[in-house]
């Protein structure tokens, strides 16, 4: 029999029994309930956002209006939801979403709530309502009898954030991803020290932490975010204590902010818009690989030009799907990419113009690029950060190719502000015979992406890696 451990059970009694598991509610509330046929938008009562309101304190919600029960051995669920939820969900089906006429919602609604309602009203004290759930059940995605597929994580950078502290702009391109977790490295440490008191507090009271993680706070998004954006600013002197908290001295800092809170709960505290996600350091301790400092455009040259950058992580979930903590994890991860911005109102955007050859491409070599000269090609006007010096205007690498070298030379850009990357190539340079080559990652090519390796970090923007004559 279907749902053995929650029928006939009230939900004091389902909350107190050893044979079902509580949850997140974002992370189990079934699909078809929150993205199939029995969703708001696709013409049904459930309407996931309302609940989630309801529920977190960071919108001024009860997180004790909703809790969430699941069989670990059949993965059923039953939500548990107050009287008033419960309500406002059908009231607004009948008035909006299902359409009827002004009549028949009268008489739909009145007869509804003089006996269901009545019901939920005449429930005992600290009792909620109850709504069964089975995850990749028909009709779990649209309105029809599909099953929604197993989940792919991806992203990538649509803006970084540049020259002018504009925001990083993300675009979550994963497939039937329910939500999503995201971990950026370089948490300040008086946010650090207020989530581990919390994290240690849960634990020691037997809960798990939601909002936490030894390498720092988890932003998550209890909804599928297709484009979502953090604001970046970089501030000369000390930094405001009740911001971001100690100073780690003075210089420039650059500061990666949450535009919109995470999803939390009474027991966590969460991160909240305006939360710090990311602290630079100090740029005046240089260091060959940031975190926490200065990087040269050519290694250590500083005529070369500096910039930061920074890691983003994390992990999306779908139907059925377990996150970290839990014992059959199979929540697919992000690969770790990296982000580039720069010190506000402090470098010179130089530009020149190319004649392209992408990377994998036919002609796709050095070679290829100079016969591009008298051939039709892309013509390409890139920007970067430079010392006058150097070719172009743009540092290429003091290696000139040499695969031992770190990789270094400036990173190509198609606009001025430094947000949008150009495409990994071969760049010619028009009325010469010489080729600049512009790869990711990589010295003598770009570096490939193994989905698989989640742990180590990867550029996501070219650089001038080599110049070569012909």
């Amino acid at each position: 029999m279907a749902f053995e451990q929650f029928k006939g059970k009230k939900f004091s009694e389902v909350k107190a029994q050893a044979t079902t598991d509580k949850k997140e509610i974002y992370k189990k509330i079934p699909a078809k309930l929150r993205k199939g046929k029995e969703a708001k938008e696709n013409g049904g009562f459930f309407d996931y956002k309302l609940l989630i309101s309801k529920s977190n304190p960071n919108e001024g919600g009860d997180p004790n209006a909703v809790h969430l029960e699941q069989d670990p051995n059949t993965g059923e669920t039953e939500l548990f939801v107050t009287a008033s939820i419960l309500r406002e969900m059908f009231l607004t089906y009948f008035q909006t979403t299902a359409g009827f006429p002004t009549s028949s919602f009268l008489q739909i609604s009145q007869s509804f709530f003089s006996q269901i309602g009545e019901g939920l009203i005449n429930m005992p004290a600290g009792e909620l309502a109850g709504i069964l759930g089975n995850p990749f059940a028909e009709g779990s995605i649209g309105s029809e009898n599909e099953v929604i597929p197993p989940c792919t994580a991806s992203f990538k950078f649509l803006l970084h954030p540049g020259v002018n502290d504009d925001n990083l702009v993300i675009s979550n391109t994963s497939t039937n991803a329910l939500y999503s977790t995201w971990l950026f490295d370089g948490l300040h440490k008086r946010l650090f020290k207020r989530q581990s008191t919390a994290s240690n507090a849960l634990t020691a009271a037997g809960l798990t932490p939601r909002s936490f993680s030894p390498n720092g706070f988890l932003y998550i998004q209890e909804d599928f975010e297709p484009v979502w954006s953090v604001a970046v600013n970089t501030t000369t002197g000390s930094v405001d204590e009740d911001i971001v908290g100690e100073d780690t001295g003075n210089g420039t800092h650059g500061h990666l902010f949450a535009l919109t809170s995470s999803y939390s709960s009474s027991e966590d505290y969460g991160i909240i818009s305006g939360s710090v996600l990311q602290v630079s350091g100090n740029i005046n301790s240089p260091s060959a690989f940031l975190q926490g400092g200065r990087n040269y455009a050519g290694g250590s040259d500083e005529s070369s030009g500096y910039f930061y950058q920074g890691d983003v992580k994390g992990f999306v979930s779908g139907e059925g799907e377990f996150g970290p903590g839990e014992l059959n994890e199979n929540s697919s991860r992000f690969q770790i990419k990296k982000f580039i911005y720069y010190p506000k109102n402090t470098l010179t955007v130089r530009s020149g113009s190319f004649l392209f050859i992408p990377e994998f491409s036919p002609s796709g070599n050095a070679n290829g690029a100079v016969s591009a000269l008298t051939q039709a090609a892309t013509s390409t006007t890139l920007y970067y950060i430079s010392g006058a010096s150097h070719t172009s205007g743009a540092f290429t690498g003091s290696f000139c190719g040499n695969a031992s070298k770190a990789v270094s030379g400036s990173h190509l850009w198609l606009d001025a502000n430094l947000r949008t990357p150009a495409s990994a190539g071969f760049y010619a340079i028009p009325g010469t015979n010489q080729v600049l080559a512009g790869f990711i990652g990589g010295v003598t090519r770009s570096f490939v992406i193994d989905p698989t390796d989640g742990g180590t970090s990867r550029d996501t923007v070219p650089r001038f890696s080599s110049k070569s004559i012909h």
